[in-house]
């Protein structure tokens, strides 16, 4: 749990939730890092697996028959909550999408991912691409992003190749 970060906004105006489905759906689909999981092998050292493209899975909490002064407590709770879950690394993805509707003009969504496959960079990458995704969608408009130049398994290779080549040795020095 000390290791999840959860991404969460809240969202004002209309919003149809198929349609951020079929937004999260796109982010998945494009990044790999969205379907990897991790399991164990040769004396623990972990390993990723990248799934296929497939259906994601979120939850929607729908608020708009409680009372509306107590809406916005309810979805921070269930964010929180979201964010508190454990991630089992080898069975699926560790990332979870929680959409919560208070009103039909009022969302809170959150993804919450284990520190393993995103940080505060990440989160921003996220939020560019759902503003960029969701207005096509509900405009009926056709969704052409730019093809990823790199995936997170290419950069941790990298990052591989270079710890190997002592490219991190003086930092490395530094730090110790």
């Amino acid at each position: 749990m000390a290791y999840n970060n959860i991404f969460a906004v809240w969202l004002q105006g209309p919003l149809e939730p198929t349609l951020m489905v079929a937004t999260l759906q796109l982010l998945s689909d494009r990044h790999e890092i969205l379907r990897t999981r991790y399991h164990a092998v040769q004396e623990g050292d972990p390993r990723q697996v990248i799934e296929e493209p497939g259906p994601i899975s979120i939850r929607l909490e729908v608020l708009t028959d409680r009372p509306e002064g107590i809406r916005e407590e309810l979805a921070a709770r269930a964010v929180a909550e979201e964010q508190l879950r454990p991630h089992d690394l080898s069975v699926a993805p560790p990332v979870r999408y929680l959409l919560v509707r208070l009103s039909p003009t009022h969302h809170a969504l959150a993804i919450a991912m284990h520190h393993v496959m995103c940080d505060a960079g990440s989160f921003a990458v996220i939020r560019r691409e759902v503003d960029q995704i969701y207005p096509l969608l509900a405009a009926g408009r056709p969704v052409h992003l730019e093809p990823l130049p790199l995936q997170y398994a290419d950069y941790a290779l990298w990052q591989n190749e270079c710890a190997l080549a002592g490219r991190f040795d003086r930092q490395l020095t530094y730090w110790r």
